[in-house]
């Protein structure tokens, strides 16, 4: 399942607002980022940012943790490298926030396309929910400074 931008594009200049730690989440970001356009409401694409905000939080708190026992205390302060005056931990950050929001409107809708072939095609170039929640492990695995893949011999 994927979603094909077919709503006019406008801003709504909505901010979703997270812990003291992590920075806030920009709607329209997320829109723009992700392909969502306003076929999807914003109380929708709000409510998946929250819960993915909310599951990719928990996943940290005690990276976090260990973050503000270091005298860090927010995101920004932690040390990384700077791409285009971002850290790199922000951008990991936001990456499994939005990528986990966006396979949660992914799950719940379906394409919006009228024809059968325009359907396949829809398919063959989106990425589904499980690519989606890949991006968001491979982001919260560099943000924590871990190898992207762990192998093992059985």
């Amino acid at each position: 399942m994927s979603f094909i931008a077919t709503g006019a594009s406008q801003e709504s200049g909505l901010t979703v607002k997270n812990l003291a730690f992590y920075p806030d989440l920009n709607l329209d970001n997320f829109r723009a980022l992700y392909r969502i356009d306003t076929t999807v409401k914003n109380e929708v694409a709000i409510d998946a940012l929250i819960n993915a905000m909310v599951a990719t939080n928990a996943e940290l708190k005690a990276w976090r943790a260990e973050q503000e026992a270091a005298g860090h205390a927010a995101l920004a302060d932690v040390p990384a490298d700077s791409y285009d005056g971002t850290s790199e931990k922000i951008t990991h950050y936001l990456t499994a926030v939005y990528s986990r929001a966006k396979a949660l409107l992914v799950e719940r809708f379906r394409d919006f396309d009228s024809t059968g072939a325009g359907h396949g095609r829809a398919d063959d170039l989106n990425l589904t929910t499980g690519d989606y929640l890949q991006q968001t492990r491979e982001s919260l695995r560099a943000l924590k400074g871990l190898p992207r893949t762990i192998v093992e011999l059985i």
